[in-house]
């Protein structure tokens, strides 16, 4: 009998161990999540949990005695209903099929960072690797399906089915077979609605989560099939951007944006800047430049709030960084060519698109930074002081510089119309913010003289035409500051000044006889007084002299008493003494 005759009859012998009939118990979901968000996923780590699948699985494995073996030696063992004795082996199938889609997961970012360096010359073998590793994933958990549907009991096997359509809609989702995809992804809301009615409270409560990430697959499958027919929304698309957590469906919308900024910047051929047209060199740069406009339409909502705004900002100044890149290797590009003057040109277009690109991103920075401004404003006096809001304005003013320092950015409406206004603006602020410290550190010199500064500025600006309602708001309210400020400085100062005056007397103030006595006082002494006040007669002013004080209460109500008559007691307790011989000479 030759090896592979001993490998086929070693894995086709009968299991020796005896495999009860009590079905077995695995809370998969619950498995799961706990892995997921102890093992990177809190993070958005998939290598990492990817690497802790892999570790359980060797562990499951050894713990089992159920090792392939190595080398020539390798004999492919798998869980079947026949010899699953233990809940352990059903956590094989389960982390192979964890394993599989975290691989996905980690190359779907791959995918991603790739399209944006290279834009359409990305390549085409991760998402080959990507089909293949959640191809793997659903078969991995059709197999779990199966073999709890034999070993284990109902809620197991529920879960189970629902975890398997959960993944082969991943699958279906990403081949954009959107009627099959919803069809998965409703049959596992529907186990999973049925699930979360029993069980546990933290079961209930993970079932509740997973029904939550399953909603944005079905609005995303229904959207695509409308689109189909005609009958789509785009506001849909951002909304399901927004409150879905899971990167497969991210990375879909997104290519979703991808091919409408293609279809807009077809039209976007050329910008204008510092008053000349600019050709844009390449279909990607254009897509890129396009990119900013979806995240400005978002902020235009008047519903927004601080979270949402800031995670806007942070996709917009990411747009703006993606332009740059590309920018940098578009010039990387120019410089290897030979001189001439197509070259010469296309590098001033690349140099003027740095410039128009670095301009919008400072300014967008600077309107971040104003309403951070207005946001500690509402919280003055509250929780936050002068000294707070003097940083935020320190920065807006080093925003204005930077733009102010570009090349061209002088002839722009932004620059023109708003923060050119707005500087001198923001110069008397941070002028009276500090004024206020020192008037409140009773410095009142350096709080006169920043007053004065910030009503030059303010006069300064008030002579500027400007057309912003929100400069226009700021610099009406630091108005009523600053003009009034020197005239409360100058009241504070005098209170204060008097205030130490009083003070300073009071405190020289000596009751203590220190001048020694007057000639009225020492007549009857041999005292011949002290150097040049010995001829004083009297002391002018006099010393004072400690007297009892008055009395807090008057007793003006004792003459008007009826006092009784008590004289009936006196005799009773003196009584007369009795009579005899000699009472006559007592008496």
């Amino acid at each position: 009998m030759g090896k592979k005759d001993k490998k086929v009859s070693a894995a086709a012998a009968p299991a020796t161990k005896v495999i009860s009939n009590i079905p077995l118990s695995l809370p998969i979901l619950e498995t799961i999540k706990f892995s997921q968000q102890q093992n990177g996923l809190r993070f958005g780590d998939y290598a990492r949990y990817r690497q802790h699948c892999a570790r359980r699985l060797r562990r499951l494995r050894k713990g089992l005695k159920f090792t392939h073996g190595k080398g020539k030696g390798f004999v492919a063992k798998e869980v079947t209903a026949a010899n699953a004795a233990e809940v352990r082996h059903l956590m094989l199938p389960l982390y192979h099929s964890e394993r599989a889609w975290s691989y996905a997961m980690q190359l779907r970012e791959d995918e991603r960072n790739d399209k944006e360096e290279n834009g359409d010359e990305a390549s085409s073998r991760i998402k080959f690797h990507l089909m293949g590793r959640l191809k793997k994933a659903v078969v991995w958990s059709d197999k779990l399906a199966s073999l709890c549907t034999e070993r284990a009991d109902a809620r197991t096997s529920l879960e189970a089915e629902a975890y398997a359509s959960y993944m082969a809609g991943n699958l279906a989702l990403y081949k954009e077979e959107w009627k099959l995809a919803l069809e998965k992804f409703s049959t596992a809301q529907r186990i999973y609605s049925e699930l979360a009615k029993v069980g546990t409270s933290v079961q209930q409560d993970l079932v509740h989560q997973i029904l939550e990430e399953i909603s944005p697959f079905m609005r995303y499958c229904e959207y695509n099939l409308n689109m189909l027919s005609g009958s789509s929304s785009a506001d849909m698309l951002h909304e399901l951007r927004e409150s879905t957590t899971s990167a497969l469906l991210q990375s879909k919308i997104d290519q979703v944006f991808h091919e409408e900024a293609k279809t807009k910047a077809k039209t976007m051929a050329q910008i204008t800047w510092n008053g000349r047209a600019i050709t844009i060199p390449s279909d990607d740069l254009s897509v890129a430049m396009v990119r900013p406009e979806e995240h400005l339409a978002k902020l235009a909502k008047p519903d927004l709030t601080e979270k949402k705004r800031d995670a806007v900002y942070v996709d917009l100044f990411g747009c703006y960084d993606n332009i740059l890149r590309q920018l940098a290797n578009e010039r990387t590009k120019t410089d290897s060519m030979k001189s001439g003057f197509m070259a010469e040109a296309q590098r001033e277009n690349i140099a003027a698109l740095e410039e128009y690109t670095r301009f919008l991103k400072l300014a967008h920075t600077a309107a971040r930074n104003l309403v951070l401004l207005q946001q500690l404003k509402a919280r003055l006096n509250v929780d936050r002081s002068p000294g707070d809001m003097i940083h935020i304005v320190e920065v807006l003013l080093q925003n204005i510089d930077e733009m102010q320092a570009v090349p061209g950015a002088a002839s722009h409406p932004l620059m023109a119309h708003k923060f050119a206004v707005l500087q001198p603006v923001l110069r008397a602020m941070r002028a009276n913010y500090v004024a206020q410290m020192y008037l409140a550190g009773k410095k009142f010199p350096e709080a006169m003289a920043l007053y004065e500064q910030a009503k030059e500025n303010v006069q300064q600006a008030v002579a500027t035409p400007e057309t912003d309602a929100e400069v226009r708001g700021l610099l009406q309210e630091l108005q009523t500051q600053v003009l009034g400020a020197p005239a409360r400085v100058n009241a504070s100062a005098f209170l204060h000044g008097s205030t130490e005056s009083v003070r300073a007397g009071l405190e020289a103030l000596n009751v203590s006889d220190a001048g020694g006595k007057s000639l009225l006082e020492r007549q009857n002494d041999y005292d011949g007084g002290r150097r040049g006040r010995a001829h004083d007669i009297v002391k002018l002013p006099p010393a004072m002299v400690a007297v009892p004080p008055k009395p807090l209460l008057f007793d003006i109500a004792f003459t008007e008493l009826a006092l009784p008559d008590v004289q009936g007691r006196i005799d009773e307790l003196n009584p007369k003494p009795s009579g005899g011989l000699f009472g006559w000479l007592r008496g």
